[in-house]
């Protein structure tokens, strides 16, 4: 008789129906997701911070989910349909039909404490605070009765300039992008005393109305700094997170006359690495060779 045809190919993503808990052995983050497992890696649910949703206007939530950490907030990615597990193992999301961050559609909201400090104009777009209000309104009126990810964490290295922040998403995976992208408090204590000092509330399913909002198009990024909020609708384009973030940093910052710096550096696991000085090498050689 012939030979037996040979197995099909192993699928290019996992699906939620594959079962990553589950299965016995997986590929990817399904092994991720069973050491996290055994080595107790993440919580099911943070205790009741002090300073809750109805601090930034969400009043009936359906479900919230504190600081969950990267396995939980994985699973409920591919649950929800938000992405795939691709074959090497990271988790895979489209934003389309933004692909990048919409500059023309983000604002700063001209009040007391920006009007003198604000270069306005085509870059730094000014938007009046009755639209602002008008958005605020509407977007968390939006949000609520709907499943919620809260990430608690800080932007800036130094403890004595870094900001406490707070990003509300409607999605997990937007939940985890700031997991990555912003320091984690690791202490669970802290963390439920955690008072942000600004606050992104992010509704990617959300259209703004361009008469009723002040906006240019249903996108629109906008930051209040008296209020400490940033409002982020129609764009599922994770970056708007963190830029905004930035922004905020680039703003606050050198009114207290530093200079913030958007980078980061690894340290290898050798002794010699990128961003560590050479043999003979001085810390302005090091500098010149990680501008080039």
């Amino acid at each position: 008789p012939p030979p037996p045809p040979p197995p099909p190919p192993p699928p290019l993503f996992f699906h939620a129906e594959h079962g990553i808990r589950e299965q016995p052995r997986s590929r990817g983050l399904g092994d991720v997701y069973k050491r996290q497992i055994s080595e107790d890696f993440f919580v099911v649910d943070q205790a009741q911070p002090v300073c809750g949703l109805d601090t930034h206007g969400i009043k009936n939530p359906s479900t919230v989910h504190w600081n969950q950490k990267l396995a939980l907030l994985v699973e409920d990615a591919v649950r929800r349909g938000e992405g795939v597990i691709a074959k090497s193992g990271p988790l895979v999301c489209t934003t389309v039909p933004h692909t990048g961050r919409s500059p023309q559609d983000k604002f700063i909201v001209r009040e007391t404490s920006t009007v003198d400090n604000v270069s306005w104009g085509t870059v730094n777009q000014s938007l009046e605070p009755e639209y602002f209000d008008r958005l605020y309104e509407d977007l968390t009126r939006h949000l609520d009765e709907r499943e919620l990810w809260v990430r608690d964490g800080y932007a800036g290295a130094d403890p004595e300039y870094r900001l406490p922040i707070r990003v509300v998403t409607e999605t997990a995976w937007h939940s985890l992008f700031a997991h990555h992208m912003f320091i984690r408090e690791e202490d669970p204590a802290r963390l439920a005393q955690h008072i942000p000092e600004f606050t992104v509330l992010s509704a990617p399913s959300f259209t703004a109305v361009p008469s009723r909002h002040g906006t240019k198009s249903g996108t629109v990024i906008v930051i209040h700094f008296s209020k400490r909020l940033i409002l982020i609708a129609g764009t599922a384009y994770a970056g708007e997170i963190k830029k905004s973030i930035f922004t905020v940093m680039s703003y606050l910052l050198p009114l207290k006359s530093v200079l913030p710096m958007h980078c980061s550096a690894n340290r290898g696991a050798d002794a010699v690495s990128y961003t560590h000085l050479r043999a003979h090498e001085t810390e302005a050689d090091l500098v010149c060779r990680l501008l080039l």
